[in-house]
C-alpha cells in the first residue's frame, strides 16, 4: 500500500521536492552530522575522514586509474583473476564493473557486466519485482560499488541465480511480488 502511495503522480513533485531539501540541508550541515554521528555512536569514527580529507573518494580514485591501465594492457580477454590484487598489495577496485573488466575484459567481463546491468534494471523498474530480488539487490550493490569484491559476496551469486532463473521459467505468479 505504501509503494503505491509513493508511485502515484499526484504526489511525486512533492516527494521530489522534499527529497532535494533534506539532500540541501544535509550538504549543509554535514560536518556538523560527521561531529555528531561520531559522538554518538563511537565506533563509526571513521567516517571523520570525509571531513578533514582533500579526497574524499579516499584513494579509490587512484585505484580505478590503476585499473584502467590494466584494461588498456589486456583489453579483450583480462588479465585473469587476481591480477589486480597482486599488483597491488591486496588491494581491489572496490567496483564490480572495473573488476570484472580487469579479470576477464570487454569480452566476458562486459558480458558479466552488461548481464548484471540487465538483471539490475529488471528488478528496480519491474512493475512486478520480487521482494528477495529487491532484498538481494539491495545488499550487493552498495558493497559492490563501494568496498568488496564479487566473490566474496554471496548476495551477488544469489540476485544472478535467481534472477536468470525468474528470467527463463515459464509459469507465472510465482514468489512474494510487489506491485
Amino acid at each position: 500500500i505504501l509503494l503505491k502511495h509513493f508511485r502515484t503522480k499526484k504526489y511525486f513533485p512533492l516527494y521530489v521536492c522534499l527529497f532535494l531539501v533534506a539532500l540541501v540541508l544535509v550538504a549543509l550541515s554535514f560536518n556538523a552530522l560527521i561531529e555528531w554521528l561520531t559522538e554518538v555512536a563511537p565506533d563509526v569514527r571513521w567516517v571523520r575522514r570525509f571531513i578533514y580529507a582533500d579526497d574524499v573518494s579516499t584513494g579509490r580514485d587512484t585505484l580505478y586509474l590503476q585499473a584502467w591501465e590494466l584494461i588498456k594492457e589486456h583489453p579483450l580477454l583480462g588479465n585473469g583473476i587476481g591480477r589486480f590484487e597482486y599488483l597491488h598489495d591486496g588491494s581491489y577496485t572496490h567496483n564490480v564493473f572495473l573488476q570484472l573488466l580487469v579479470e576477464f575484459g570487454l569480452v566476458f567481463g562486459g558480458l558479466a557486466g552488461a548481464v548484471l546491468l540487465l538483471l539490475s534494471l529488471k528488478t528496480v523498474f519491474a512493475r512486478k519485482t520480487d521482494l528477495l530480488m529487491i532484498y538481494l539487490f539491495s545488499q550487493f550493490v552498495p558493497r559492490l560499488l563501494v568496498s568488496s569484491v564479487y566473490w566474496e559476496n554471496l548476495f551477488i551469486w544469489s540476485f544472478v541465480y535467481l534472477g536468470l532463473r525468474y528470467m527463463t521459467r515459464k509459469r507465472k505468479g510465482q514468489g512474494v511480488y510487489v506491485s
